[in-house]
């Protein structure tokens, strides 16, 4: 099963007697979907940037290297 916002969003519980207060946990289920969709733009914002820095990492690599060998 993928966790996903729209899991939470849609996924609905049978009614009892004796349960959990529907209310309490349709604001829980939503509320959790919310927090799981700020993190996943989190995480892709953090993927994106972590992308950038690496590129950036083997710029500078290849440079050094280049440097390294004109003075070698």
């Amino acid at each position: 099963m993928d966790l996903t916002p729209e899991l939470f969003e849609k996924t609905e519980f049978t009614e009892r007697r004796k349960g959990y207060d529907i209310e309490q946990v349709e604001t829980f289920m939503e509320d959790a979907g919310t927090a799981l969709a700020q993190l996943l733009v989190r995480f892709r914002h953090t993927e994106e940037r972590a992308s950038v820095a690496e590129g950036r990492l083997a710029v500078a690599e290849a440079r050094a290297a280049s440097a390294e060998e004109k003075a070698g």
